[in-house]
């Protein structure tokens, strides 16, 4: 199966105009970035963190207390398991209006599922919007 996906990928690169090409599709495709351990990469997770903390407050208003910012979790909570997917984290940032690349998207996503569950959970959502209530 392995040998078969790099067979794939490999005559897929060939067909294309240049590597530059190869590698922005692979990042938009897979939801992915090349360099996700540069400061760059990282100062970009971190601006779109705020503007997400930012927006989810200014929707919170002056109702920003656990019940109200449990309220919002449940809102983007589509499944209602009690988590929010990738998928619905980013459903969550297009209802806020913000527009991401895909591939800043897991970066962002990881800011917040600080047990790396792959998942985020109500107390994780808390502590990203109000650490004070965590």
């Amino acid at each position: 199966m392995y040998n078969e996906w790099v067979d794939y990928y490999t005559d897929l690169s060939m067909s294309l105009p240049s590597d530059d090409y190869f590698v922005q599709m692979m990042e938009s495709v897979w939801g992915i970035c090349e360099h996700e351990d540069t400061n760059d990469y990282q100062n970009t997770i971190n601006e779109y963190s705020r503007v997400t903390k930012e927006q989810l407050i200014a929707l919170l208003g002056k109702y920003n207390t656990k019940t109200d910012i449990t309220k919002v979790f449940n809102d983007f909570d589509l499944t209602h398991k009690g988590s929010i997917t990738i998928d619905e984290f980013a459903n969550m940032l297009a209802k806020l209006q913000i527009a991401v690349d895909r591939k800043y998207l897991r970066g962002i996503f990881r800011t917040i599922n600080l047990s790396k569950s792959g998942c985020i959970h109500l107390e994780e959502f808390i502590h990203f919007v109000r650490p004070d209530l965590a």
